[in-house]
């Protein structure tokens, strides 16, 4: 037999249900009494009659029921429990509704007799009437709509993801209720920020990609805001690996801004974007190049973020050593979890005994010491210094299998599984390890199209395979191994000159 589908929430059988909350403080003579209603009435509508919406005003009028909460199950059972200048929009929202069932009570048939005069006249003052209400309710709600939201985006500036949560359900309430382009714009900006700060990658793409389209039809950014939206849309498909699309949106962008936003700050931290996703992409000199064009950034704000792409971009060229970009320092926590990556690529002790050192620790663009990044550095550190192994084995059973199983996309998935195959090498155990990189080569195959892991990412898994798999190796082994060479020979002919050693395997 199947299962009885939930009532909706503004269904009769989903008021009832309300109602009968209204019994624990009440009882049903009080409601009868405050009502006007005949306590019979009354006990009828609590066994699930049909409730009018005569009753429903009676409610709100006479035991002060918040409305919105009556209709929808959304808010407090209470106006008293709603901020006073909430109030009167919560009751217009009762009158727009009744507004609008008396056009739905109007029959297209009564347009056919002898009434039909009346008929349309009472639509059209129906039809008037509801115009009025929904003009007047959003006057009224446009200013709460704007406080609530300035409120929201001062939350995500500070962080507060506590605060901000409770002001995005209050934010979704309030848009129902207003028809504001402008306010309904700044909402969808503040979510899609929202969603990128918390790395709620699907959400945040969905969210952007609506925003830049809407952009699209006025020919060009205008202002430096909408360029800011359109750098963290292309950033977050950056952060999730779609790295294409990342440099559709950073070319889109520097073609359609106006000329003077050439000298915006924000103008040429997309165009350092741009070279470092093509960098990521395998065109080093191109994006290079470019990233290096779009310095000096006056902006101290983009001034890390900027400076750490031109960093990886040196290194992946070869034009800096491992050392020197090291002594750059930890210009920000992303950065310093990079340079970690890249020490473990490098793969020798001198190098992850420095990135430890410096990129470790409680300075202000460190990682701490319990990030999952930073123990799992300082375990593979502790195997090349010949102390004991039981701290890389107590991450590969513990956290790392966790990280493994909560793995929210393909990224992460594939990281945590070569961090996994590179613990096992640590320890010894080859045959784990390469049965943990074919796991790691299975996921690469899952990508969709336009999903391309980071080049780091990719460039530790195939070290991982060059030092676990022996040059006999046959059949699948042989065949990874094989494209684990090609790989870094192929970036190395492109320009990627870190991959100079290790192209012959």
């Amino acid at each position: 037999m199947p299962k009885p589908q939930p009532a909706e929430s503004h269904s009769n059988a989903a008021i009832v249900a309300r109602l009968h909350s209204l019994l624990e403080s009440r009882s049903q003579a009080e409601i009868a009494r405050k009502t006007h209603t005949l306590r019979n009435n009354v006990s009828r509508y609590m066994r699930g009659a049909k409730i009018p919406l005569e009753f429903g005003a009676a409610l709100v009028k006479g035991l002060g029921v918040n409305p919105a909460w009556l209709l929808v199950g959304e808010g407090a059972p209470m106006l008293s429990d709603v901020a006073a200048s909430t109030v009167k929009a919560a009751e217009n929202m009762l009158e727009l509704v009744e507004a609008m069932n008396a056009v739905s009570r109007m029959q297209l048939g009564s347009l056919t007799g002898k009434h039909h005069l009346k008929v349309l006249r009472e639509l059209s003052d129906a039809l008037t009437r509801h115009e009025k209400l929904r003009v007047e309710l959003n006057a009224r709600t446009a200013p709460i709509f704007k406080q609530i939201l300035a409120d929201y985006w001062n939350a995500l500036q500070r962080w507060d993801f506590e605060r901000a949560d409770e002001l995005s359900r209050a934010a979704s309430q309030v848009a129902r209720l207003s028809d504001d382009e402008k306010l309904a714009e700044e909402y969808d900006r503040t979510r899609a920020y929202h969603a990128y700060l918390t790395h709620d990658e699907q959400q945040a793409v969905s969210m952007q990609r609506r925003m830049f389209q809407r952009n699209l039809p006025r020919g060009a950014l205008l202002d430096e805001r909408s360029m800011r939206d359109a750098y963290n849309f292309a950033t977050t498909l950056q952060g999730s690996s779609r790295m294409a699309e990342a440099r559709r949106v950073c070319q889109a962008v520097l073609v359609m801004m106006p000329p003077e936003a050439e000298r915006w700050p924000i103008a040429r931290f997309i165009a350092a974007l741009l070279g470092y996703v093509e960098t990521e992409l395998g065109e080093i000199r191109a994006g290079l190049a470019r990233v290096q064009a779009a310095f000096p950034q006056p902006d101290e704000r983009m001034r890390p973020s900027q400076t750490s792409m031109l960093i990886h971009c040196l290194l992946y060229a070869g034009a800096i050593s491992f050392e020197a970009a090291c002594s750059m320092g930890p210009v920000s926590t992303a950065h310093s979890q990079g340079m970690l990556v890249r020490a473990l690529c490098e793969d020798t002790r001198p190098a992850l005994d420095m990135a430890c050192r410096i990129f470790i620790g409680t300075g202000e663009n460190s990682l701490p010491e319990s990030q999952l990044m930073s123990q799992f550095a300082r375990a593979i550190l502790a195997v090349f210094s010949g102390q004991s192994r039981e701290g890389i084995r107590q991450l590969l059973q513990g956290p790392l299998r966790e990280a493994r199983q909560k793995a929210r996309n393909l990224t992460e998935r594939f990281d945590m599984t070569v961090f996994a195959a590179r613990s096992q090498r640590a320890l010894g155990d080859l045959k784990s390890a390469q049965a943990t990189l074919l796991e790691a080569e299975r996921i690469l195959a899952e990508a969709p199209p336009g999903v391309l892991v980071g080049l780091n990412g990719r460039a530790l898994f195939y070290r991982n395979v060059l030092e676990s798999i022996g040059q006999d190796a046959k059949g699948t082994l042989g065949e990874l191994r094989n494209a684990a060479r090609e790989f870094f020979r192929s970036h190395f002919e492109r320009g990627y000159g870190c991959f100079e050693g290790l192209c012959a395997g």
